[in-house]
């Protein structure tokens, strides 16, 4: 058996669904990084009678839940208006970024790829973010207009990703 090494995880609730033994369905709502195979091997450990999975659901990741999807082959039969409402947004794809609103000034200096002082960006950063990784800057509409993150020098933002026209 390959050991996965230990990592800081948190369960907030577990319910079971159905049970029918030997076999039950069980609900999870935890913290990214879970390993829900091994949370299954765990619990068969403590009960000291073993336990794998024979199925499983990802019903939500971030902003993402299964309730807004839709079929594949409904999709497919869809006429490309009907579609449109299915389509998000990039900038609520990166919700959990932080994030800031370019004025007119910031948006055109992004859409011809000038430097990004963080003398610009810090500001309009929240307190907490000012140490982020990587920051979505979008527009007045919130269109995601690009994905920066700060130099090691903390002097200036380097683009990941510019998504202007």
């Amino acid at each position: 058996m390959i050991q996965k090494p230990p990592r800081k995880i948190e369960i907030y609730t577990i319910s079971v669904q159905q049970m029918d033994l030997p076999e039950f369905e069980m609900d999870v709502h935890c913290s990214g990084g879970t390993y829900i195979r091994s949370l299954a091997y765990d619990i068969g450990r403590k009960l000291n009678c073993g336990a794998h999975l024979s199925g499983l659901c990802r019903t939500r990741s971030s902003a993402f839940d299964l309730n807004a999807a839709i079929e594949l082959s409904d999709l497919e039969k869809m006429a490309p208006q009907e579609i449109e409402p299915y389509i998000l947004p990039m900038s609520d794809c990166l919700a959990f970024l932080p994030s800031i609103r370019a004025d007119r000034f910031l948006e055109k200096k992004i859409s011809y790829g000038q430097k990004l002082g963080s003398h610009e960006i810090s500001p309009l950063l929240a307190a907490d973010f000012v140490s982020a990784p990587f920051v979505k800057v979008v527009d007045t509409s919130d269109r995601l207009l690009a994905l920066i993150e700060p130099d090691k020098e903390g002097l200036l933002y380097n683009y990941c990703c510019v998504f202007t026209g």
